[in-house]
C-alpha cells in the first residue's frame, strides 16, 4: 500500500506539472480527439480540458491509492500509464 501511494503521489505531481505548462503552452482550444478523417472530432476551450484531463488523472491516481487487492496493483499502474500517454497525446496533436 505504501508503494502505491508513492507511486500515486508522484503522479498527481507530473500531472500537475504537465497541466501548468498545458495552460501556458497549448492553444486556447484544445482538440481533444481527431476524428477518421484526420479533422478534429471533439474541440475544448482550454480550462475546460486542461480540467478534464487533470481530474481523470487524480481519479485514476485514487484508484490507485485506495486499491486493497495487492493482486491489482498492476491494474493500477496500467491505468496510470494510460492517463499519461492521453496527456502526451493531447500535447503532441496540439502542437
Amino acid at each position: 500500500m505504501k508503494t502505491n501511494k508513492k507511486v500515486a503521489f508522484i503522479f498527481i505531481g507530473i500531472i500537475i506539472i504537465i497541466n501548468i505548462i498545458g495552460f501556458i503552452v497549448l492553444p486556447d482550444t484544445i482538440v481533444m480527439q481527431i476524428s477518421t478523417g484526420g479533422s478534429a472530432g471533439l474541440t475544448l476551450s482550454k480550462p475546460i480540458g486542461i480540467l478534464s484531463m487533470l481530474a481523470i488523472g487524480i481519479v485514476a491516481a485514487l484508484y490507485t491509492i485506495y486499491n486493497q487487492d495487492e493482486s491489482k496493483n498492476a491494474r493500477g499502474y496500467f491505468i496510470l500509464g494510460i492517463v499519461l500517454i492521453v496527456h502526451v497525446i493531447v500535447f503532441v496533436v496540439n502542437l
